[in-house]
């Protein structure tokens, strides 16, 4: 089994990873930042066989618990009162959200996961993957995370009842936004 030092968790906004990285002491460069960041801002803190883990969620159901984290949730500085339309086809994150931690300098899209997996070299690298809906079966299935009771973090229920926010246009903006996703762990609407 792998020791947690040998492994850089990457943590994806809305996708358990605040449960997964502190039940398991895993290594986090900067919350919320993506692999390329991390490879070229901390160099020394990757080694050839370093295990790079991160966690992903239907995007469908992330997106909307996104937005009403950034709604309701955050410091009240950074809350918007922007309508579902209006945030979804906000191109640019960053600009609602002045400094927030989950909009890398990188990463200027954040309801792409991929973009949080993808390394300096351009390629997505990852070694394992824990999916948010299946937690406990791929913790369970992990070859370097042990077997044990987990306590859940930053639990908000935040994107339940997720479908009703949505119509066909915006199904379709997240299935294409989402394709790799969708293409790797097999979500649906």
């Amino acid at each position: 089994m792998t020791t947690p030092k040998d492994i850089i968790f990457i943590h994806v906004p809305k996708t358990a990873g605040s449960t997964i990285y502190k039940n398991f002491n895993l290594t986090r460069i900067e919350k919320h930042t993506t692999l390329n960041y991390a490879q070229l801002n901390y160099p020394g803190r990757f080694k050839k066989d370093t295990y790079i883990m991160g966690s992903v969620r239907n995007p469908w159901q992330r997106a909307v618990s996104l937005y009403n984290w950034t709604k309701n949730y955050i410091t009240p500085k950074h809350r918007h009162n922007l309508t579902w339309k209006k945030w979804l086809y906000q191109e640019d994150k960053k600009m609602i959200h002045d400094d927030i931690h989950y909009v890398d300098v990188l990463n200027k899209d954040p309801l792409k996961q991929v973009n949080y997996f993808i390394n300096k070299d351009g390629e997505v690298q990852y070694d394992e993957i824990i999916r948010c809906e299946h937690l406990i079966a791929d913790v369970l299935k992990s070859p370097v995370l042990e077997s044990k009771p987990l306590r859940n973090e930053n639990v908000l229920g935040t994107g339940k009842d997720y479908q009703g926010y949505y119509d066909d246009e915006d199904i379709e903006y997240i299935r294409e936004k989402s394709k790799w996703e969708i293409e790797e762990f097999g979500y649906e609407f």
